[in-house]
């Protein structure tokens, strides 16, 4: 199977470049123009392990595979295994300085990288394979250089939409998209384009929540800068009654958006009660997306205009978990003394903070 890596320079041109070219110039599809190239240049795609560029003993590893091709009529497959066989610890290495670069938590177009590199191990894929597979395809998320953000302003648009216009309209692919909003405002994306997120993920196993239970992860500020509750802000990552078993709820609570006024801002997401779940938030200065599983199913947004009253959440927060019993939800429709003969459980396999510089 050969892996696409935008990347790499055929003739001098990133194969990403050539692509858009294709779809500009000759009204090619994504599809279309990604297997034009790799036709083209057939030496320059191949095992995720495979660098076309690598110097192996003098020549790089596309020239001797070339060689092994005219000289001893073998594939390209063939050609590409048998160099990175004879010069292993070379590819094994470059690998390692790639992998370097991973992150589990990458958010790749509503799913999160260590899921993507997962189902991809699943189709039979080694763990480093996988993840290196998803570096190439959403290579723009893990480069070194710049940082993507769809808040960033292209000429008064955010990127994000340019990213959206391209998708439909000129059938890129997400990545391809995101790239070619990059080159043509390269500018905009510096470090000062990136964000600082925080990701938190808990296990919790539902089939014991009784009438009556409220579980919950949620976060409150660490100081209440914008007064009490509700303006202080409330983030609840995972919410989940036993009079109502089997949905979570992800909700956001503010002066202007909160239960009491019926305004709150959430979604209400199945689940399969009998197993465990991971939950999480992605924070940045304006915007908190919400995961389930790995899954985004919930993104909420800052308006330009929003004051505090709106977006209290450009502070620190603190996590709280807690299994309550009644209060004004969870016992909304009372409590069931017989659910608690046995007693009632939460369980909480980890809690993780992730970082982004």
């Amino acid at each position: 199977m050969k892996v696409w890596n935008p990347h790499v320079l055929c003739d001098g041109v990133p194969a990403g470049h050539r692509a858009a070219w294709c779809i500009d110039h000759l009204g090619l599809s994504s599809e279309e123009a990604r297997n034009r190239v790799l036709e083209e240049f057939p030496l320059k795609f191949g095992h995720p392990f495979w660098n076309p560029d690598l110097l192996c003993a003098g020549p790089s590893s596309e020239d001797r595979a070339r060689w092994c091709v005219q000289t001893c009529g073998m594939t390209v497959e063939a050609a590409q295994k048998q160099v990175m066989d004879e010069f292993c610890k070379l590819f094994e290495d470059a690998a390692q300085e790639s992998l370097a670069r991973w992150k589990s938590e990458v958010d790749c177009d509503g799913v999160l990288s260590i899921v993507l590199a997962q189902q991809r191990s699943e189709m039979g894929m080694s763990e480093d394979a996988a993840k290196l597979w998803v570096m190439q395809e959403f290579a723009s998320l893990f480069s070194c250089q710049s940082k993507w953000s769809p808040e960033v302003l292209c000429d008064g648009v955010p990127a994000g939409d340019r990213v959206a216009w391209c998708v439909k309209n000129m059938g890129l692919s997400s990545e391809e998209a995101r790239q070619r909003v990059m080159r043509e405002f390269c500018a905009n994306f510096g470090e000062k384009a990136g964000i600082t997120a925080v990701k938190m993920w808990e296990e919790f196993p539902e089939a014991e929540g009784g009438r009556g239970t409220w579980a919950a992860a949620w976060m409150l500020p660490t100081h209440n800068r914008f007064g009490d509750w509700p303006m202080c802000g409330e983030i609840d990552i995972m919410e989940h009654v036993g009079h109502d078993a089997g949905r979570i709820h992800g909700t956001i609570h503010t002066e202007m958006c909160n239960h009491k006024k019926g305004t709150q801002v959430g979604q209400i997401l199945p689940v399969a009660i009998e197993e465990w779940h991971t939950y999480g938030v992605a924070w940045s200065y304006n915007r908190l997306s919400f995961f389930h599983d790995g899954h985004r199913y919930l993104t909420v947004t800052k308006e330009n205009w929003a004051s505090e009253e709106a977006w209290p959440f450009n502070k620190p927060f603190f996590i709280l978990l807690n299994l309550a019993v009644g209060g004004d939800w969870g016992g909304q429709k009372g409590i069931d003394d017989a659910a608690f003969e046995a007693g009632q459980v939460m369980e909480v396999s980890w809690v993780r903070v992730y970082g982004s510089t």
